[in-house]
């Protein structure tokens, strides 16, 4: 595997987040700053992946057994320091 690291500003807020990961696949890990200082956000593992979709949106699969599986779309907040599942505004 290649690795590599991003060092970019993903949440919009002007702090810069620290993504390490796969050049071309699943992250590993993503961090962000809190005064100053890293704040782990979340980390990745192969049965348990991230994929960075553009613009704070992250593609998420996740598996403990054949029959336990899960899949979402998530966003950065906007502090990027958490990620919590997207759930799109329904138009009435």
């Amino acid at each position: 595997y290649e690795m590599g690291s991003l060092i970019e500003d993903l949440s919009g807020d002007g702090i810069p987040e620290l993504t390490v990961g796969e050049l071309s696949g699943p992250i590993n890990a993503l961090y962000t700053l809190v005064d100053g200082k890293p704040e782990l956000v979340f980390e990745g593992w192969y049965r348990s992946s991230y994929v960075y979709m553009g613009d704070g949106y992250f593609y998420y699969y996740g598996s403990n057994s054949a029959s336990e599986s899960g899949q979402g779309v998530f966003h950065l907040t906007k502090n990027g320091t958490e990620l919590p599942l997207y759930r799109p505004q329904q138009r009435r």
